[in-house]
């Protein structure tokens, strides 16, 4: 009777043994879950860091690749564009038993387009003396001529084109002023480039302001700045870029407003 208890007793310690690898064999073969695959992205426009954050799961490891050109095995990579347009971004992800499963979107690059100018504070005197010295009345006050442009020797045909030139002002007696899309003659078109430009102001000094002349114009103020890297205050439709400058004789501070698109 005992041998036949002991007999029973051990068959079943088999079975158990037997059991237990079989279902951590099963486990051991079995297809771990695929990966949800999923990122958000902030608004992409060239010259700007983006961040793709990646909100994957069940995956191990990362494959990005953007129709520009660009790759990453990161998680959640930062990735700037030079050009504008549609780019097509690639998400592939991996499990540790090599299963894979891939998302693809497309985004859209945008740029920056001139919308608005604001001139805060700009040099209301000449070292002290009226611009106009000698005149009398409010013909005392610069004739003010803005230039934006690209800060370069010899601006292409293009680049002249894609630039802002406004004025003559008559007579400036505001310690501020401004001007933008809807006014009359404010361009609609030009694109604050990811590359260094220059913001000047002139003081118009000629006889005939239909007729000006290179030597007419008196320069007042001006600076060089990158208008995508410059310190801005962005929403999602645009922002407004503010650069102040000072060398302790003449002090230049205005904003830029744009729109993204």
């Amino acid at each position: 009777m005992q041998l036949f208890e002991f007999m029973i007793k051990s068959m079943r310690s088999i079975w158990m043994v037997v059991l237990v690898m079989v279902v951590f064999a099963c486990k051991e073969d079995d297809p771990l879950p695929l990966p949800t695959l999923d990122f958000t992205n902030e608004t992409a426009e060239v010259g700007r860091p983006v961040m793709f954050d990646n909100l994957t799961t069940n995956a191990d490891r990362y494959e990005w690749k953007f129709s520009d050109g660009q790759t990453s095995e990161s998680i959640s990579p930062s990735i700037t564009f030079k050009k504008p347009g549609a780019v097509e971004v690639v998400l592939k992800a991996f499990t540790k038993d090599g299963q894979i499963d891939s998302l693809v979107r497309n985004i859209t690059v945008k740029q920056r387009y001139l919308t608005a100018y604001a001139i805060n504070i700009y040099p209301l005197k000449d070292d002290g003396a009226d611009w106009d010295a000698g005149e009398a009345g409010d013909n005392i006050y610069p004739d003010i001529f803005l230039q934006l442009l690209v800060d370069k020797d010899n601006p292409s045909d293009d680049e002249f084109e894609n630039a802002l030139f406004e004025g003559i002002f008559n007579n400036v007696k505001n310690t501020s002023f401004s001007r933008g899309v809807g006014d009359q003659g404010f361009p609609d078109n030009v694109i604050l480039t990811d590359e260094s430009w220059g913001l000047a102001l002139f003081d118009f000094d000629g006889a005939d302001i239909s007729n000006p002349k290179g030597s007419d114009f008196y320069f007042m103020a001006g600076v060089t700045f990158n208008p995508v890297q410059a310190p801005t205050f962005q929403v999602d439709y645009g922002g407004f870029i503010s650069i102040f400058f000072s060398d302790g004789i003449t002090t230049l501070d205005f904003y830029l407003y744009f729109v993204l698109k």
